[in-house]
């Protein structure tokens, strides 16, 4: 609903081609605006330790959107940030995808989580086709999808390769459709 209520978050998608409508619908894009925070009862200590478990806010004072909760400066980390939520089969959210469409030092980013944590994989219905498009990121191919593609998936990153062949047991054919640099070239010899 935040999305739905800013242009900025808007533009950024329509200059990637991803149409603000079904795409943003069926992958649940998201836009963090840093009012969340005021959404949240102040007694929920709970709340806001899982929160920042996840690395979704900080007690810093860096940044704007920050309020004063129980004498600390507490600020939601992703704010002015496009949210990419991973969704398995089963409907449960297992990672989530930052992009700033800010200009500023942070770029992208995802949830904290354990080394071995499984991140799920996105688009999990890509799966179902004998030939499987895969990118370096959510961005990258939700923007193939608007070119009519349907299964594509991507590898969170040139360097996260980790369980991804578990997904291939149906898999004959796999496109990879990473960045002409050289983490993208060396991705893919190791992917290969």
């Amino acid at each position: 609903n935040t999305l739905k209520t800013h242009s900025s978050p808007i533009d950024y998608l329509m200059k990637r081609k991803i149409i603000f409508g079904e795409l943003v619908a069926d992958f649940k894009i998201g836009f963090v605006d840093g009012t969340f925070m005021a959404k949240l009862p102040p007694d929920d200590a709970e709340s806001l330790q899982t929160l920042k478990e996840l690395g979704l806010i900080t007690g810093t004072s860096t940044g704007h959107a920050s309020q004063l909760r129980n004498g600390t400066d507490i600020r939601e980390t992703f704010t002015g940030c496009l949210m990419f939520p991973v969704i398995n089969m089963e409907g449960v959210i297992t990672e989530i995808y930052f992009r700033n469409i800010n200009r500023g030092d942070f770029k992208h980013g995802y949830l904290k989580r354990a080394g071995s944590e499984d991140r799920g994989i996105f688009h999990p219905r890509a799966f179902i086709d004998k030939e499987v498009l895969f990118t370096e990121s959510i961005i990258d191919a939700l923007s193939l999808m608007t070119l009519g593609y349907k299964n594509i998936s991507c590898s969170f990153g040139a360097n996260d390769l980790s369980n991804l062949a578990r997904y291939f047991t149906e898999t004959e054919k796999v496109i990879l459709c990473f960045d002409n640099d050289p983490a993208g070239k060396k991705a893919t010899e190791k992917l290969t």
